[in-house]
């Protein structure tokens, strides 16, 4: 009977194991997906608020992105700010134009471009800021409220757990005794007798320890079974709240779909007419450039026929050029040659008339030199 109770047990303990273990998994998995959902809506607030002060700026938004990841956002950008004259002129609401609804949807599916242009929260206006506070606060609430469930529940899988290992541990210690008590009674026979009514009252108590304790697990399982029904129960409640709020997200979500076929639908017969638009200025120009293309071909010939007149004259002037090159040089050399003819005669008349000079007076000196020694001769 004693064996049949721990087998009973153990099944028992394994089975709530196992039912916790799955109700913990499948909760976390929800509460992960609540949470991300709830997270994935904040970041399309954040970025569906400040796209039109973005687009306002398509310059900022530009230098912005260049290196970055999102590289593909520019040519939308820049398509809009050359559109956006048109649209303005034309008085036509933006979310009428296509390549307004692919930057819509871009920013929208790649929402994490906000973190580029924290300086447009800096500035927006009080109903928006109380929007984003409004989110942020559910988001924090819905994380507080799942997060205390779970670690309560969490809590009292552990607090159930250490009360299973202490019962194991007493079951061990039993079994121990009764191995070592059957040891002692094969060796020492002679004691039994003596000591068989004191192992018998270990026994008894061990045995009554071991109920009660089997008694105050059931209790506790009972327990535990009690919050787990009502955890459930909350889980659903939460659970179909949020299956509602996406279901109204969701018929929302088509009534916006179905305003956005109509609206893409009048932007492709916008788009049709402009292509038809273009094809008749294409060939227009087609037309214009095929004018100017003879009369291209026209001035290349004038041109080609005024370079031969060319290249026959300047036959004519090159040899003109040599010959007058050749009566330039020739008086040229002349000139040089009587010039320096002039200046040669000019330094040997000055030389000669030096030379003359200094003769004249080399004499008069030796002359008297001469007289002072004849009058000391004759004294």
């Amino acid at each position: 009977m004693s064996e049949n109770l721990k087998e009973g047990n153990a099944d028992t303990m394994e089975e709530i194991k196992g039912v916790l273990k799955d109700f913990s998994t499948a909760r976390q998995a929800l509460i992960v997906g609540v949470l991300r959902v709830l997270s994935d809506a904040m970041e399309h607030l954040k970025i569906s608020i400040i796209l039109p002060k973005m687009l306002e700026n398509p310059k900022l938004v530009v230098k912005v992105l260049t290196g970055s990841s999102h590289e593909r956002a520019i040519k939308l950008v820049q398509d809009f700010a050359r559109r956006r004259e048109i649209i303005i002129k034309e008085q036509r609401n933006p979310l009428m134009d296509h390549g307004m609804i692919m930057i819509i949807d871009y920013f929208q599916s790649h929402n994490d471009i906000y973190k580029l242009f924290q300086d447009y929260f800096q500035h927006l206006t009080a109903k928006e800021q109380k929007l984003i506070r409004s989110f942020e606060m559910l988001l924090e609430s819905a994380k507080r409220h799942l997060e205390k469930d779970s670690i309560a529940h969490i809590q009292e899988e552990r607090r159930l757990l250490k009360i299973y290992q202490e019962n194991k541990r007493l079951k061990k210690y039993i079994a121990r005794n009764r191995v070592k008590i059957a040891l002692f009674n094969k060796t020492k026979r002679w004691k039994v007798m003596t000591r068989a009514v004191y192992t018998d009252k270990v026994l008894h108590e061990w045995d009554e320890k071991k109920i009660e304790n089997e008694q105050f697990l059931e209790n506790e399982a009972d327990k535990i079974n009690r919050k787990i029904r009502n955890y459930e129960k909350a889980s659903v409640d939460n659970q179909n709240q949020i299956e509602q709020e996406l279901n109204v997200t969701k018929i929302e979500f088509k009534k916006q779909d179905k305003e956005s076929k109509i609206t893409e639908k009048r932007t492709r017969e916008e788009k049709n007419k402009l292509l038809l638009q273009l094809q008749s200025v294409v060939r227009k120009y087609d037309t214009t450039m095929a004018e100017k293309i003879i009369e291209n071909l026209d001035v290349e010939d004038k041109l080609e026929k005024a370079n031969k007149e060319l290249n026959n004259f300047m036959v004519t002037y090159r040899a003109e050029e040599k010959i007058y090159n050749e009566i330039v040089v020739k008086r040229e050399l002349r000139e040089e040659r009587e010039k320096m003819q002039k200046i040669l005669k000019y330094m040997m008349n000055r030389a000669a008339r030096k030379i003359q000079k200094y003769w004249k007076k080399w004499r008069k000196e030796l002359k008297a030199k001469s007289k002072v020694r004849r009058v000391k001769k004759k004294y």
